[in-house]
């Protein structure tokens, strides 16, 4: 079996994401069954994700890893909101997740 990036066995983390308790349309725009052959020829199914699947389903992850991601994601979040507080015309929206974390202070 094949580990995923964090550690996790491919298929708990295909189990984690059929488990995952979403809309039907999040799931349905973020989440899409995609079949292939293995290594040996065998049949198997992944998923591809956006980028707002993936922050989805990362934060239901355990581990220090997702945990990193998790306070990284608040930590933009939190400098976007701070942004958006301003009066109009004294903020700069960041454009990618990258600028929302170095707006916060923090490292990618």
């Amino acid at each position: 079996m094949c580990k995923a990036g964090n550690g996790k066995l491919h298929d708990n983390v295909i189990q984690k994401i059929e488990r995952l308790e979403c809309s039907i349309e999040f799931n349905r725009l973020n989440f899409e069954l995609i079949d292939y052959a293995d290594q040996k020829g065998e049949p198997r199914k992944m998923y591809t994700l956006t980028r707002d699947g993936f922050s989805f389903l990362v934060n239901k992850l355990k581990g220090k890893r997702a945990a990193e991601f998790t306070e990284n994601f608040i930590a933009a979040f939190n400098a976007m909101e701070e942004e958006l507080m301003k009066p109009k015309g004294q903020y700069e929206i960041p454009k990618t997740y990258s600028e929302a974390l170095m707006l916060s202070g923090r490292k990618s």
